[in-house]
């Protein structure tokens, strides 16, 4: 699990690229950021729960791409319980 939620991020825009090897990886991202998940593989399945809220204007962007055979990616923001 990687849990973002306190995480200041460096900068307007921040790439995380998370290679999964048929396991399963959580992050946990903060409310208020924009959020853009990319990547796919025969194997894989992504579970996306965005902040419920849209994010203010001007607002970080936190960019997760995926790679590798497979395996399962949860995102969840906090509120979207």
């Amino acid at each position: 699990m990687l849990d973002l939620r306190a995480a200041r991020l460096a900068g307007p825009e921040v790439e995380l690229d998370i290679r999964n090897t048929f396991g399963t990886v959580t992050v946990l991202v903060p409310a208020g950021i924009q959020l853009d998940v990319e990547g796919t593989a025969p194997f894989a399945s992504q579970v996306i729960e965005p902040p419920s809220r849209p994010p203010p204007p001007g607002a970080p962007r936190l960019r997760i791409r995926t790679s590798g055979p497979g395996g399962t990616l949860y995102v969840r923001a906090p509120d979207s319980d």
